[in-house]
């Protein structure tokens, strides 16, 4: 089994957690992070995934090109003896708060992507002023959602990819949001978390 992607991509990061947590044996292919991918990784990239992006995660029988369907082919693959993912998604709800994130992150990384290419834009105006907006709204319905459990499952493992990428890319300011501060806090030492965390240098 085969992973290929950044050290810095938060997506990546949460498959990277949930093979730990899963204990699966896997090469992991590191690319570059954005904008200083070589030329032979973004071959590598593009030849395995359509969409030109990381993650990818060559299992030997299929190719798959999506962080949330790895996540879930992973969980229905690999046993995890009843602990990370094993009865995920428990319910809609959990769903709903793993989109949550996931839409929280899409927002941050193309305001990240937007100021690194094109540093002469108003990052207040237009759609780039919905963007921060989509952050904060969507962390702050996080921070009141009893769905985000004290139990460390997707959720949370993605809930802390991307709090510490918002953090490491100064992307948003999530000190703000008391309880989400307590969950990072609750859960950041983890090993699998320590051992994925993004180098600092990068």
């Amino acid at each position: 089994m085969r992973l290929i992607g950044s050290l810095t991509s938060p997506f990546v990061r949460f498959v990277r957690v949930t093979l730990a947590e899963l204990c699966v044996e896997h090469e992991f292919e590191v690319t570059g992070p954005f904008g200083k991918t070589s030329p032979e990784h973004e071959r590598i990239i593009n030849s395995a995934n359509p969409l030109m992006k990381v993650p990818v995660l060559d299992t030997g029988d299929h190719v798959i090109i999506d962080s949330r369907i790895i996540v879930n082919w992973l969980l229905r693959h690999h046993s995890s003896d009843g602990r990370f993912g094993a009865d995920f998604p428990e319910t809609l709800a959990r769903e709903n708060v793993l989109s949550t994130i996931y839409g929280v992150l899409e927002a941050g990384i193309l305001r990240f992507i937007i100021q690194m290419s094109h540093p002469e834009i108003d990052m207040n105006a237009a759609y780039m002023a919905r963007s921060i907006e989509r952050v904060h709204s969507g962390l702050s319905a996080l921070e009141h959602d009893p769905d985000i459990t004290e139990s460390f499952g997707p959720p949370e493992a993605l809930l802390v990819c991307g709090l510490e990428w918002m953090r490491k890319r100064q992307v948003y300011d999530w000190s703000v949001h008391r309880r989400l501060v307590e969950i990072h806090a609750q859960h950041a030492e983890r090993d699998s978390l320590v051992n994925t965390r993004i180098p600092d240098k990068i």
